[in-house]
């Protein structure tokens, strides 16, 4: 990874102003640069024997962090796995039929929609022509049945 300098505050939470205007802000008594001009200030005021500022060891943060290792280890093995999917997928012995010829197998799969009518090839969506149509006939209050022909 990187290797960075990690100065020590013997205070939790402090800030250290550089002579260029930009703060060092001290969490949980560390502050971790690659800044060379600030490592530089910073070793100057331990050197003038400031008395909260320590350190100015380097770090390997690879080192300082071990979850680092089995992150590169798991995700070298879910990219391995995503490589031996892809090759079976397209894997010519594997194939399963496919979707050719797609709009064949499904006729009602048209842009007119005229073969969703019901019924009748001829009825039309949008027209009413009544002539074709089924009569309706209202349920009369008589006992006697309806016979329609």
């Amino acid at each position: 990874m990187a290797i960075i300098t990690e100065f020590k505050s013997s205070l939790p939470s402090c800030q250290y102003a550089f002579k260029d205007g930009t703060a060092a802000i001290f969490m949980f008594g560390r502050y971790r640069t690659d800044n060379e001009d600030y490592i530089a200030e910073l070793k100057h005021e331990i050197k003038m024997k400031h008395p909260h500022i320590t350190g100015g060891n380097q770090i390997d943060t690879a080192i300082d962090n071990p979850l680092v290792g089995l992150e590169a280890k798991f995700r070298a093995k879910f990219l391995a796995e995503q490589a031996a999917e892809h090759a079976a997928a397209l894997d010519k012995s594997n194939d399963m039929g496919g979707n050719r010829n797609i709009n064949q197998n499904f006729g009602a799969l048209t842009s007119d929609g005229s073969q969703l009518a019901i019924g009748s090839e001829d009825v039309k969506i949008g027209v009413t022509d009544t002539s074709k149509a089924t009569p309706v006939v209202p349920i009369s209050s008589s006992k006697v049945p309806l016979i329609l022909k």
